[in-house]
């Protein structure tokens, strides 16, 4: 049980309750409040099984780790959909919300969870849909996709969607009020797409579930005839530092959703392409990079645990990598053109 990732999550929520208390709904605010306490006390209390924690005291101390250890927990689990991500009932395991919208989840599904093997004190794993829910559940969730940030003295809310029309709730035009939290983890910024779930019963308490990732188009000014001859010439430069990049194997690590843009850009420029989301059990992470050429790795969609293991086993194998905070395919695939490019300088 991930006990201090939901302890987090509820505490969020309880913060959130309380900040948007209104006398006209105070005794059910109240109450609200008070369940949230009741839970997060029993959370506290209760008493998980023997994971990942003894199982990392009993490799110190020299015992061997279970075989069963990789095997699926149970043949399948209840699957229930939160605000962001889910939970398998059975078990209080987290489902990410990307894996979520990997695998279409909904409440009611059945899905099997394997322990990934850990190299630190957070346990991952990796997720099969069993079998679909017959009948779909309602849980009273609903999204507005695709809302556009933006700033409303120091607040952050979405009035709009991308494509301009007004954000309505029961046909009247609603606000929706950002998580401080939310927007500092995903890195929001003025102008990004998100989409937001809420409950229907509790609409001003909401979760941005997930960051759009789109590469911005920039219109430029045409250029006097004069400067085409110069033009054409930096798109004769640009076509020959592609060329780079031919036959090289790059591995990204990170915003493996943009698996397919990446991959198309790559295999253009006749690079050997692979991603890894960051959450790959070590074998099958170092494996990757001692394949590579290059590895490039996404910081804001991977985690902290995820980047350093890749840091250290490009180092132990003598693989070059490079970090960004882009996530763009122009960018990614300029990084590595950049790199390219200065490689064959080198090494002509």
């Amino acid at each position: 049980m991930d006990k201090e990732h939901i302890f987090k999550s509820a505490k969020e929520d309880l913060i959130q309750i309380i900040n948007d208390v209104q006398e006209e709904t105070i005794k059910k605010d109240a109450q609200n409040i008070r369940k949230y306490l009741d839970f997060l006390e029993t959370l506290v209390e209760l008493q998980g099984p023997k994971r990942i924690e003894q199982l990392e005291e009993d490799a110190d101390n020299g015992a061997p780790t279970p075989e069963t250890h990789l095997e699926p927990l149970e043949r399948g689990c209840t699957f229930e959909r939160k605000l962001k991500g889910g939970f398998l009932t059975d078990l209080n395991i987290y489902v990410p919300e990307t894996v979520v919208r990997k695998l279409d989840l909904q409440s009611g599904d059945i899905v099997e969870a394997t322990p990934k093997e850990s190299m630190g004190r957070e346990q991952h794993y990796h997720f099969t849909l069993i079998n679909k829910c017959s009948e779909p559940i309602h849980d009273k969730r609903e999204v507005f996709n695709f809302c556009k940030v933006d700033k409303d003295g120091s607040m952050w809310v979405c009035n709009e969607f991308q494509d301009g029309k007004l954000i309505k709730w029961n046909e009247v035009p609603f606000t929706v009020r950002l998580r401080d939290s939310d927007v500092s983890e995903l890195d929001i910024q003025q102008g990004d797409i998100i989409d937001i779930a809420f409950y229907i019963d509790k609409p001003e308490v909401s979760r941005i579930v997930w960051k759009h990732r789109t590469d911005a188009e920039i219109h430029t000014t045409p250029l006097p005839s004069s400067a085409y001859k110069e033009r054409s010439f930096d798109v004769t430069e640009k076509q020959k530092n592609l060329s780079d990049l031919a036959g090289r194997a790059i591995t990204l690590i990170g915003n493996i959703d943009h698996k397919a843009s990446y991959r198309e850009a790559f295999n253009s420029a006749g690079a050997t392409f692979d991603i890894m989301d960051g959450n790959e059990d070590k074998h099958r992470l170092s494996s990757a990079v001692r394949r590579s050429e290059l590895v490039i790795i996404i910081i804001p969609n991977v985690g902290h645990h995820g980047a350093e293991m890749a840091k250290k086993y490009c180092k132990e194998n003598r693989v070059p990598f490079k970090t960004t905070d882009t996530m763009g395919t122009s960018s990614i695939l300029k990084l590595a053109v950049d790199w390219a490019t200065e490689n064959e300088k080198y090494s002509a």
